[in-house]
Parts: C-alpha cells; structure tokens; sequence
C-alpha cells in the first residue's frame, strides 16, 4: 500500500516531575492473512451449524490517532507516577466480524449449506470513532518504615471506553490492580484484572459476562546463577461466560447464560538459569 503516515508528538515540562505531551498520527492496519485466504472451516455441531469463511477482498483499515497524556513522577526512595491518559481513535475501513444467516446472504447458492450461517469478516465504511481514558498509578512504598516494608510496590489501572458503534470485545469499564513485594533475594506479586460485560461478535445481544480474575508470582534467588520461580494464572478457575439477551431487549439486559468455558488454572514451577 502507498501512502503518507505523518505523525508529531510534543512534550512540556512543567516542573522536572510534571509533564504533559500530545500527539496525532495517521497510519494503517493490514488484515491478517488469515482473514484473507484460507480454507472453510465447518462445524457441523454448531446450532445452526456454522462456516468460517476468509474474505480476499479486505482492505486495510485507516486510522487518525489523536493522544494527550498528563503524569506526575515520584522519586527518592519510592520511585513511582500518576498519570491521565486520552486517546481518540478515527478508523474507516475497520474490520469487522459478520455473521451471515443462510448461505445465501453470502452468496452461496449450494442448497447444501442453505441452513449454515457464514462467519467472516468485511470492511465497514462507516466512521468508527474510539475513545478511552486511562488512570493510572504506581509506586514502590519506600517511604515505609522498617526494610521489611520497604520492598511493597501497589499499582492500579482505571480504563473507561466509548465507541459510536458496537464493538466486538470492547469494555466500557477495565480495572487491574496489583500487589508486590520484595525483600532481599525473594519476590512475589498478586494482580487483579476485572472487566465488564463486552460484546462477542456481530449478532447483536451476545455478551461476554463480567469476569475477574487473578495471577500470582514468586521468585527466590539461590545464587547469581539461579533463582526458583513460580506462576500461577486464574487459581480461582474462574469461568468464561457467554450470555444472550432476548431479541428486542437491549444487549446485556435480561441476559441467559448460552455457553460456559473453562480453562482452569495453570501453574507453573522451575528454576531459571542465567549464565
């Protein structure tokens, strides 16, 4: 693709701690391979049964970023910031999930998969506008007394998005917090990620339902050469749910659960080496 991609960003420091910086940029996003040729995948035990289809004729999507970011800066001993952050994304061309019901609003003729739904992907012309704030903050709490409660580090995110048209897998609210600490040659750290019911794909009313879930770390160091380390993600085995909103209802309201995934936890044990 041939085009022009400017973009200008700048910076000003009110104090050495205190800054503000803005910026625009003009760019693309190029569909996945994936997207654009490939094989049919059929899945006969769908209800309707269903085709995933790519689409060849996709076109990149354009995007107008607009971005402002205003932070604050701690020192000394207990290093940290806080921080606002804007961003507006203008997106024509955007790529979307479709899902077609029957073969013949994809064009397909073959009476065979006349009751299949078609799911593929298309550009929409409309203009897709974005906007999300983030709040953030983050800090090593030096300031403590006592070496054993110096090593505590706490961070959290506030994320709250908008778009002017409905979003496959946009939240409109997104918190992440996390708890660390750190003493001498042991480590160890606990975060949180919450995030609101979001839409799943083109047909309207299906959500995915509210979720938290959590992820835990440990590292000791035996030696400059070896340290022990474990992770461990969802240990609350917290499930993914699908929900469905009746036709007519708007979307998230009245909702049924229509699936359940579970991908339990995951725990992982070892020693990592440095030479």
């Amino acid at each position: 693709y041939t085009d022009w991609f400017p973009s200008i960003v700048a910076k000003y420091m009110f104090t050495p701690a205190f800054e503000w910086q803005a910026g625009v940029s003009k760019g693309i996003s190029r569909p996945g391979i994936d997207n654009l040729t490939g094989l049919w995948v059929i899945n006969d035990n769908a209800n309707p049964p269903t085709v995933s289809s790519p689409n060849p004729q996709l076109q990149p999507e354009h995007h107008k970023v607009y971005q402002t970011r205003l932070s604050y800066y701690f020192g000394g001993r207990s290093p940290g910031q806080v921080s606002i952050a804007y961003i507006q994304d203008e997106a024509t061309n955007f790529i979307t999930n479709t899902t077609y019901i029957g073969g013949a609003a994809f064009g397909i003729d073959d009476p065979e998969f006349a009751n299949y739904n078609f799911i593929s992907t298309t550009n929409n012309v409309a203009l897709q506008r974005y906007k999300n704030m983030d709040l953030n903050y983050s800090q090593t709490l030096g300031f403590l007394p006592g070496e054993y409660l110096r090593g505590i580090n706490i961070g959290a995110t506030y994320s709250r998005s908008y778009a002017n048209q409905r979003r496959n897998n946009l939240a409109p609210h997104r918190a992440t917090a996390r708890l660390g600490y750190n003493y001498r040659a042991f480590g160890c750290s606990v975060g949180a990620v919450w995030i609101d019911d979001r839409p799943i794909d083109g047909v309207y009313g299906r959500v995915w339902g509210a979720m938290t879930k959590l992820d835990l770390s440990a590292t000791y160091k035996l030696n400059r050469w070896a340290t022990l380390y474990m992770q461990a993600r969802n240990p609350t085995n917290q499930k993914d749910l699908r929900y469905q909103s009746p036709p007519g209802v708007q979307e998230g309201k009245q909702k049924h659960l229509r699936f359940m995934e579970s991908y339990g936890d995951n725990w992982v044990f070892g020693v990592r080496g440095q030479f």
